[in-house]
């Protein structure tokens, strides 16, 4: 029989309805495994002046749009605990999404990434050995 480790489920976080249906299915999983979400927002400073936030909002920094990034992940970690209960850490990188995915799966020991992006799901494979959901 092959176990299916899921102690460590990363979920890159765009706030598209396809990223918040993944964290819906990441979160399900963790609850079924016992295992911890990480939940990881990349900021993508090629796409700065993007309107990803509904209601849009004006950013004028950087620093904005961590700090509105940061409430808007903390808000998503805050349902997942009240609805699934399970551990969830929020993460904040600056730089390119395939690249910050891959980076920090190596760093938390990722061991399933769910993701709602297929776009950047290539690169990010060839990078990574550990499951993956889209």
């Amino acid at each position: 029989m092959i176990h299916f480790n899921s102690s460590k489920i990363l979920i890159p976080v765009d706030f598209s309805d396809t990223s918040l249906l993944a964290i819906k299915h990441g979160a399900f999983t963790a609850q079924l495994t016992k295992g911890n979400v990480y939940l990881l927002h990349v900021i993508n400073i090629h796409y700065f002046s993007q309107e990803m936030f509904i209601p849009t909002v004006s950013i004028q920094s950087q620093t904005d749009f961590e700090k509105i990034a940061t409430e808007k992940l903390n808000q998503l970690a805050d349902q997942i605990k009240t609805e699934f209960g399970v551990s969830v850490e929020c993460i904040i990188k600056i730089g390119s999404p395939n690249s910050e995915i891959t980076n920090v799966a190596k760093e938390i020991n990722a061991t399933l990434i769910v993701m709602g992006q297929p776009n950047i799901l290539q690169t990010v494979i060839t990078h990574i050995c550990c499951a993956m959901a889209v």
